[in-house]
């Protein structure tokens, strides 16, 4: 999946991955850049040095609240948290 992912999302997981003390990573993409996927990617990062056990993602309403359970599970099952 790495090879897929936009410059800002490789970014981020490298950042990550080389900042392993850090618990808080903000990111200002445009509409369309994959902001789902690059908050799943952090989390999944996160997940992994067990920092932390849940997501918290605010939306507008509940039909954005819909579509973000929606992506966020997907996206989750793809990078192997079939949990989440």
């Amino acid at each position: 999946m790495e090879n897929s992912l936009r410059i800002g999302q490789r970014r981020l997981v490298e950042y990550l991955r080389n900042n392993p003390e850090v618990e808080i990573a903000v990111c200002k993409w445009p509409t369309g850049y994959g902001k789902t996927l690059g908050i799943c990617l952090a989390f999944s990062e996160m997940l992994k040095r067990k920092q932390c056990s849940k997501m918290l993602v605010i939306v507008a309403n509940s039909t954005q609240e819909t579509q973000a359970v929606r992506a966020v599970k997907t996206k989750m099952a793809a990078l192997g948290h079939s949990k989440c």
